[in-house]
C-alpha cells in the first residue's frame, strides 16, 4: 500500500509539471513551433508542421492557427494540403485581413495570380493597411492594371490607391491605363488627377496631359476657346498644374472672390498687408502651347495698391526662362477693370508656359506694398 501511494504521488507530481507545462506559454506547440522555424531546414520544418498540426487539434476553429499551419505544409512541400488548410482558415477569416493577406502570398508563390489577387480584393475591401506591399508586390510580378484593376475595379478608394501608387512610382504608361479605367468609372477624385496631370507634364507628355485634363473636367470650352482654364475662376481651384494654383503667404492673401467680378460671379483678389516690400509669383497656371504667335488678355482691378511696383501678368518657359519671359505692365493705385492684352511668339523648343501673377520688390525707400488687386477674364489664343 505504501509503495503504491508512493507511486501515485510520483504520478501525482509528474502530472502537476506536465499542467504547468501546458500552462507556460513558452511550452505551447506553436511558440516551440515559432522558435524552430528559425533553423530552416527539412528536419526543421517537418518538426513545425507536427507541432502546428497539434495546436490546430487544441483550436481547430482558429483562422490564425490554421494559416500558420498551412505555411508550414507549403514550406514543408506538401501544397495540397495547404491549399486545403488555407481555405478553410480564410472561410474562418470573413473580418480578418492578415488571413487573407497569407493566403494571397501563397497562391502568388505558386503562380496562381487569380486566386492571389481575389484574396487581395477581399484585404482591399477591408483596411488600406497592405496597399502599398501588395502594389510593390503587383509591379515585381510585372502585374499591370490590365490584370489588378478587373479584381478591384468595384472598390473605388482601392482603385484610385493603386493608380496613385503607379504615378508615385513613375509607371507612367500603367498610370495612364489605370487613371482612364478610373474615369469610366466615374472613380477619379482632385487629388488623383492632380497627381496624374503633373506625372504626365513630368514626363514631357504635353500633349496628353491637356487631353486628359480637358476630359476630366467637361463641360468646358477648354482648350478649344481658351488655352487657359477656368480663366475666369468660376470652377473651384483644384491644385492640378493645369488649373490654377496658389502658394499661401503671411505676407499677403489670396482667393477667389465672389463679391468683384468683371465677368461672371467670381475673381481672384490678391490682397497685400502693407508691411513688407514682399516679391509676388504667388498664383500660376501651366498651359501647354505650340510654336508660334500667341495673345493674352485678362482683366485687372486694383484699390490703393501702394509703391511704384504693382500688380502685372508674366509668361515665361518654366523648364528654361531664357527662352522665354514676357511680363506686361504693372497697375498701381485705384483702378477700376483695366484691360491687359500682350502678344509673344512662343520659341520651337517651347512645350509649356507658366502665367502668373507678379510683383516685383520696389526699389524705393517706401516700399512696404498695401492695397488689393482682382483678376478675371484670363485668356490665351494662338495668334495674334
Amino acid at each position: 500500500m505504501v509503495r503504491f501511494l508512493a507511486c501515485s504521488g510520483v504520478a501525482l507530481a509528474l502530472g502537476g509539471i506536465w499542467a504547468l507545462n501546458g500552462l507556460d506559454p513558452a511550452r505551447r506547440p506553436e511558440r516551440i513551433a515559432e522558435v524552430l522555424r528559425r533553423e530552416d531546414n527539412q528536419n526543421a520544418r517537418s518538426q513545425v508542421v507536427t507541432l502546428l498540426a497539434q495546436a490546430v487539434r487544441s483550436d481547430s476553429a482558429n483562422a490564425y492557427r490554421l494559416s500558420d499551419y498551412g505555411e508550414a505544409l507549403a514550406a514543408a512541400g506538401r501544397v495540397e494540403e495547404a491549399r486545403q488548410t488555407f481555405r478553410r482558415a480564410t472561410d474562418l477569416a470573413q473580418g480578418l485581413p492578415q488571413i487573407w493577406f497569407h493566403a494571397a502570398v501563397f497562391h502568388f508563390q505558386l503562380g496562381e495570380t487569380a486566386l492571389g489577387l481575389s484574396s487581395v480584393r477581399r484585404i482591399l475591401d477591408e483596411v488600406p493597411d497592405y496597399d502599398a506591399t501588395f502594389f510593390d508586390y503587383f509591379d515585381s510580378l510585372d502585374l499591370g492594371p490590365g490584370r489588378v484593376l478587373p479584381d478591384i475595379e468595384q472598390n473605388p478608394r482601392a482603385a484610385r490607391s493603386y493608380t496613385k501608387h503607379l504615378i508615385a512610382v513613375n509607371k507612367v504608361d500603367w498610370a495612364q491605363e489605370a487613371w482612364h479605367a478610373l474615369l469610366d468609372r466615374h472613380f477619379l477624385d482632385a487629388d488623383v488627377t492632380a497627381l496624374y496631370i503633373s506625372c504626365l507634364l513630368r514626363n514631357h507628355r504635353y500633349e496628353a496631359a491637356r487631353h486628359d485634363w480637358a476630359a476630366s473636367q467637361e463641360p468646358s470650352d477648354y482648350p478649344n476657346s481658351n488655352l487657359v482654364f477656368n480663366g475666369g475662376f468660376e470652377r473651384d481651384l483644384t491644385r492640378c498644374p493645369l488649373d490654377w494654383e496658389i502658394q499661401q503667404s503671411e505676407q499677403f492673401d489670396t482667393a477667389r472672390d465672389d463679391t468683384v467680378a468683371y465677368h461672371g460671379r467670381w475673381s481672384i483678389k490678391i490682397h497685400f498687408h502693407g508691411d513688407g516690400n514682399v516679391s509676388y509669383s504667388n498664383l500660376v497656371q501651366t498651359v501647354r502651347v505650340h510654336p508660334g504667335v500667341h495673345h493674352l488678355s485678362a482683366q485687372i482691378r486694383t484699390d490703393g495698391i501702394t509703391t511704384n511696383e504693382g500688380i502685372r501678368l508674366e509668361i515665361l518657359d518654366p523648364e528654361n526662362p531664357s527662352r522665354l519671359d514676357v511680363r506686361t505692365g504693372d497697375i498701381t493705385g485705384s483702378h477700376d477693370w483695366t484691360p491687359i492684352d500682350q502678344s509673344f511668339t512662343v520659341p520651337q523648343s517651347t512645350n509649356i508656359v507658366a502665367i502668373r501673377a507678379v510683383r516685383a520688390p520696389s526699389t524705393k525707400f517706401d516700399n512696404a506694398i498695401g492695397g488689393s488687386a482682382w483678376l478675371d477674364s484670363v485668356s490665351l489664343r494662338e495668334g495674334s
